[in-house]
């Protein structure tokens, strides 16, 4: 009787396959809903406009998450399509601080992400 669960001797990594460009702004485009490379670039740069603080949050919410879900395993095609990168865009945005000056704001962003990607 064959092994019906046989793995491939050939590894590839999880992050060979990655296209951080489309993660970075298809997790921007997909706190709206929007699956495109340029949504996410546009979105960004709205956000940028009104508030500078909550674009650096933004840019942070994205890349903070990619490092702990590849070290976690995750799909690197759910990582392409932004799946991995809006919950910490929007908990980032959402609990960031207010001011340059405030260290709170930048730990509460940090660790509600590490609490979102343990628990997805």
């Amino acid at each position: 009787m064959p092994d019906m669960l046989l793995v491939s001797d050939t590894e590839t990594p999880a992050s060979s396959s990655i296209n951080y460009l489309q993660c970075f702004s298809m997790s921007i485009g997909q706190v709206m809903f929007q699956g495109n490379i340029m949504t996410g670039l546009f979105f960004l740069a709205g956000i940028l406009v009104n508030s500078r603080n909550a674009a650096v949050y933004t840019i942070l919410g994205v890349l903070l998450p990619l490092p702990l879900a590849i070290l976690l395993g995750a799909d690197s095609e759910a990582l392409n399509i932004g799946l991995m990168g809006y919950n910490g865009v929007l908990c980032a945005i959402a609990l960031g601080g207010k001011s340059w000056m405030s260290l709170y704001g930048l730990y509460v962003p940090f660790y509600s992400l590490l609490y979102c990607k343990l628990w997805e």
